[in-house]
């Protein structure tokens, strides 16, 4: 190596595939590339922004000749800024068509010569049945090897499901690992005790056919769905009952309304009313506690406290500037809301004017005929 001489410069002239920003740099070259020759609300801006997954495109339509005009748009202007859209299927064969052979997948080739009529599309995970238009999920059967934790982590990662489809049967394998890391096992010990053996070894047998295509009940009409799914949680299941907890409430009937408006926020109302649920659930309480027993009483704007008035001098608090820099100023009109309490307040600041809410302006001892300062 030649240290004197002077460094060469190397730039990519295309995205490298792998790097940690290759995707981020993808959608971002993509969509601004459409944002400069189409409106926000045009068609096609919503298909970039929400039908894409990096360089994969899922988009539904109900007419045959919307779904030929929006591919032909879509390659003419794609095609302007370097982006050539390749593997095009759907299940309708006269969509795609009247498209150059390159341009489609190679099962809509073999469906449209009538070579084969399984067709089958990869999908973000999933197995896309173009002729029933139906998406499944294939679980690839792995080599047996040790049942460790090691092991159960690398079965789990193959399993690629961005769209979230196979949850309920990988989060049994989740709660699994939870499980054996309580159990204080290394990641290359055999899986112990017996019971976490067992879980893991039905997880793995799991039948093909259990919720490879979905519920059969997502096949009827809404209106004959189950009112409650039915589940086969284990007991010890907790993890799994959090985010599948379902309950039915009844309330006796009240001439008088509670005043939620004293209580806090509504994040904090769903919280107290969880909790007065389970208690609830108590067959052992004479009386089931209500969920207002325990709301907590909302104080803000419910106690009057000092009121600001015109030619008060306040402090303006800045989150953005140490607590020393924050600006003094002395209030010049005040804005009450419908309840007659002043909601926000304009602050002269020497030669400036703010626009604050009461809740960033800290009231200070009154100034004998000085000057404001900052």
């Amino acid at each position: 190596m030649d240290r004197e001489s002077r460094a060469q410069i190397f730039e990519w002239q295309v995205l490298p595939f792998g790097t940690t920003c290759s995707p981020c740099c993808a959608v971002y070259a993509l969509q601004q590339h459409v944002r400069d020759y189409e409106p926000p609300d045009s068609l096609l801006m919503q298909v970039v922004e929400h039908s894409f997954y990096v360089d994969n495109c899922l988009h539904s339509l109900s007419k045959v000749e919307e779904a030929k005009a929006l591919i032909d748009t879509l390659r003419e202007l794609l095609s302007e800024g370097g982006f050539e859209i390749r593997q095009l299927a759907s299940n309708m064969p006269e969509v795609v068509a009247h498209l150059p052979p390159d341009a489609r997948s190679a099962t809509s080739e073999l469906w449209l010569s009538k070579a084969s009529d399984n067709l089958h599309e990869p999908t973000l995970g999933l197995c896309w049945d173009c002729l029933n238009d139906t998406l499944s999920f294939k679980r690839h059967t792995t080599e047996s090897s040790a049942a460790t934790l090691r092991n159960v982590y690398s079965v789990l990662a193959k399993l690629y499901d961005p769209l979230g489809f196979i949850v309920p049967f990988t989060t049994r394998c989740k709660v699994l690992i939870q499980d054996m890391w309580k159990s204080n096992l290394g990641w290359d010990d055999q899986i112990q005790p017996a019971d976490l053996l067992d879980k893991w070894s039905t997880w793995e047998m799991i039948q093909e056919h259990r919720w490879n295509k979905g519920p059969h009940f997502l096949y009827l009409p809404e209106n004959e769905w189950p009112n409650l799914p039915t589940s086969d949680l284990e007991p010890d299941a907790t993890e799994l009952r959090k985010s599948a907890f379902v309950g039915t409430i009844s309330c006796a009937s009240s001439t008088q309304l509670t005043d939620f408006s004293k209580f806090s926020t509504w994040k904090q109302l769903l919280q107290e009313t969880a909790s007065s649920l389970h208690g609830a659930a108590d067959a052992g309480a004479s009386s089931p506690p209500s969920a207002v027993d325990f709301l907590q009483e909302r104080n803000k704007w419910r106690n009057d406290g000092k009121t600001l008035l015109a030619g008060q001098v306040v402090l303006i608090v800045d989150p953005q500037l140490p607590r020393g820099l924050w600006p003094v100023g002395r209030i010049t009109q005040t804005h009450p809301g419908a309840d007659g309490r002043v909601r926000t307040a304009r602050i002269q600041v020497k030669n400036r004017t703010y626009l604050r809410p009461v809740a960033r302006l800290i009231m200070l001892p009154p100034l004998d005929d000085e000057d404001t300062t900052s």
